[in-house]
């Protein structure tokens, strides 16, 4: 993980924060949720909720997440708040932890290996991590590593669209058991990832079965930003889309030239189409 200075001046976090309200004004989104990675407790923030502290409970990570986008309040957790060990072990918070998924989520051992593989390499990338930050991007304390955005498929896909905008492709994820692996994935590619979550996530922490998330580095919140502007002043970004006849040709700018007109108009002339 490249390291930056985790304390910016006031006008970068309000830079942040307006990139984010522009996001979540235009794809009529709840909150975006930052997660910054702390590697020395002297980082730790004040006036946050610590869940052992204040709660008297140890959470699991998806737990502190949806706390944060909901309840609209940062939330800090070091090892001792954590009740989800593989989550920690992924996320660097400890090495003291074999990383397993349970034989009941897999058919049979070799479906298990294969899954495994997958979580395990992502648990070798982060290391000696003091802790997490969860903050709604309203509250934001420092620099964020990571933007987890929630949504219907509609707004998320709209958020998707910010990327492939700029030509970068969005690949999707569904691992079955600790899918907030899927963070690291991001963090470790610089990638945007989109995901379906799994029953754990559903049961512990409330997600929506309407909802999905997409998680992406935060360097890109600006350009999202932008792109999100930019794409519905041209059409080719909306939310709520609106519907027109479920059977019948649908209404396109004419120089969308994507249909069957442009066959015809290309045999009519005797040219080929381009």
């Amino acid at each position: 993980m490249t390291k930056k200075s985790k304390q910016l001046s006031s006008g970068e976090l309000q830079a942040y924060m307006e990139a984010g309200k522009t996001i979540k004004d235009n794809a009529h989104l709840y909150r975006l949720v930052a997660l910054t990675f702390l590697e020395s407790d002297d980082e730790i923030p004040e006036n946050v909720v610590r869940p052992l502290r204040d709660m008297q409970q140890h959470l699991p990570l998806c737990q502190m997440t949806h706390y944060a986008r909901t309840v609209g309040k940062t939330v800090v957790s070091t090892l001792e708040d954590h009740f989800c060990m593989p989550a920690a072990s992924v996320f660097g918070l400890t090495d003291k932890f074999p990383v397993g998924i349970d034989i009941r989520h897999f058919r049979d051992q070799e479906a298990r290996q294969v899954l495994e593989g997958i979580v395990k390499e992502r648990d070798t990338y982060l290391k000696d991590i003091k802790g997490l930050v969860f903050s709604p991007l309203e509250d934001l304390r420092m620099r964020p590593d990571l933007i987890v955005v929630y949504g219907n498929p509609g707004q998320i896909s709209m958020l998707c669209k910010c990327f492939t905008w700029q030509g970068i492709p969005v690949s999707g994820q569904f691992l079955g058991s600790i899918g907030c692996s899927s963070m690291v994935w991001s963090l470790i590619h610089q990638k945007p990832v989109m995901n379906v979550m799994a029953g754990g996530e559903r049961a512990f922490a409330y997600t929506g079965d309407h909802e999905i998330s997409l998680v992406f580095p935060a360097d890109y919140l600006f350009e999202v930003a932008k792109a999100i502007k930019i794409t519905q002043e041209t059409g080719a970004n909306l939310y709520p889309i609106q519907c027109g006849r479920l059977y019948g040709e649908p209404p396109l700018p004419s120089d969308y030239r994507i249909t069957y007109r442009e066959i015809e108009q290309s045999n009519n002339t005797g040219g080929n189409y381009e």
